[in-house]
């Protein structure tokens, strides 16, 4: 009877242990499905390298945030989904950041995405060597104060509002082949003094032409009206955009005006 019993134990540890080498097998991972949104030219043979380290391991304890952390050290890379598709599959989604802007703060020069996400950090000199003034966009701030500037991170300023809606103004408008600078001032000059004032929130998008966008209180429907400025811009003759200044601004109606200063030859309002 005792050994009977013994043997029913026995057996039941065999199904026990071949249910748990089963349910292993099962959910081992066997690939790393991964979807990129990138140029031709981009090299992900390092993001391959890292998630193939998930390949083997079984799904059911893998935590998805860690591979969140391991993908996060690729800052020219947006993870757009990551998911677990049993019995032995990960799905990840990761879209190609592009550089647009380039900011100089401590001593650095600082490479940023169309939102504001930094993604690289150089030295004057590194950044002068690579040419990359050419092909970039050049954010200067003035009034507005950098909090945080940091790789893999957003940039933060302590008027975020602001910033941000410069941005969203900047991609409506797909400004990257026709615009070299865009200032972000919340100055005014009074008495030959410069003052921050919080109700001037201005952007000047200075034109690989010559032209200079003032945009006027970007914080009441600023995407509107640099889409109506760069539409006069467009359909403007190409011996203004040479020198002429456009500026927008709201009416006390609220109707959208877009206002061309002419300028003489030295620069002068005419």
């Amino acid at each position: 009877m005792k050994a009977k019993r013994l043997f029913v134990i026995s057996l039941a540890a065999i199904c026990a242990l071949a249910i748990l080498l089963s349910v292993f097998f099962i959910f081992t991972v066997k690939d790393v499905k991964t979807t990129y949104a990138v140029g031709e030219s981009t090299d992900v043979s390092k993001i391959e390298k890292v998630l193939d380290g998930y390949v083997d391991k079984n799904l059911l304890f893998i935590d998805t945030e860690d591979i969140r952390n391991d993908l996060e050290k690729f800052p020219y890379f947006e993870i757009l989904s990551i998911e677990k598709d049993f019995p032995n599959v990960i799905n990840v989604k990761l879209k190609e950041r592009r550089e647009i802007y380039y900011i100089n703060y401590a001593e650095k020069v600082y490479l940023l995405d169309q939102n504001g996400f930094v993604l690289n950090a150089l030295t004057v000199s590194e950044f002068n060597s690579l040419g990359k003034a050419q092909s970039l966009i050049s954010l200067s701030l003035k009034g507005v104060n950098v909090t945080s500037m940091s790789v893999g991170s957003t940039l933060v300023t302590d008027d975020e509002s602001f910033v941000k809606t410069v941005f969203e103004m900047a991609v409506s408008v797909n400004l990257t082949d026709c615009v070299n600078t865009i200032i972000i001032d919340k100055t005014i000059e009074s008495n030959g003094e410069v003052l921050i004032s919080e109700d001037n929130k201005d952007a000047y998008f200075i034109t690989n032409t010559g032209v200079e966008i003032a945009v006027r209180k970007v914080n009441e429907r600023g995407e509107e009206k640099v889409v109506k400025a760069f539409e006069s811009y467009d359909n403007a003759l190409d011996y203004y955009k040479t020198f002429d200044t456009i500026e927008v601004y709201l009416t006390d109606v609220g109707e959208i005006k877009v206002n061309w200063t002419v300028k003489d030859r030295e620069g002068q309002n005419a």
